[in-house]
């Protein structure tokens, strides 16, 4: 046997409550009054969003963080060789990898840091320069194969002033 279930039918015709409304506005205030009460909502929920977006930005930095072990690398801007913030250079394949087991060997050697991935970030010169060439950047490339080796690209300025470009 099946079970129909019914509801009564509204009483005016609309299936909405209309009890809440003021019944002195008129339809033109009423929607600009529904249009105020949607745009607060709106506001209120691209607020709540980005404190959430924010919020995750700050979780997910911290723990990508405990997870690696990055090692700044810059690229001079007169020659183009790597350097260290000790000012140690890396000018050859040789001195890279020497670099790179002397980078896991510390790292192994502190139970805090024994589970962190070694990452090698290359920083361009923040000055107007040629350097590094694209042969270069294959050298490092090659020199730094086996780690994650990423790059961070100076800014975009232009060769006259050195402004920013928009």
């Amino acid at each position: 046997m099946i079970v129909q279930v019914m509801q009564a039918p509204p009483k005016e015709g609309n299936s909405k409550d209309n009890s809440n409304r003021p019944k002195t506005l008129a339809p033109a205030l009423d929607k600009d009054h529904q249009v105020e009460e949607l745009r607060k909502k709106l506001t209120d929920l691209t607020q709540k969003f980005a404190w959430e977006r924010e919020s995750l930005r700050l979780t997910s930095a911290s723990e990508l963080a405990g997870m690696l072990a990055v090692s700044v690398l810059q690229i001079h801007p007169v020659d183009g060789h790597l350097f260290l913030e000790d000012g140690q250079t890396i000018r050859t394949e040789a001195q890279a990898r020497a670099y790179i087991e002397a980078d896991r060997a510390r790292q192994s050697a502190t139970v805090a840091d024994a589970e962190k991935k070694l990452v090698y970030l290359l920083r361009f010169p923040r000055t107007e320069s040629l350097f590094p060439t694209r042969k270069q950047v294959m050298e490092y490339q090659r020199w730094f194969k086996g780690t994650v080796l990423s790059s961070d690209p100076a800014p975009i300025s232009t060769q006259k002033t050195g402004e920013k470009n928009p």
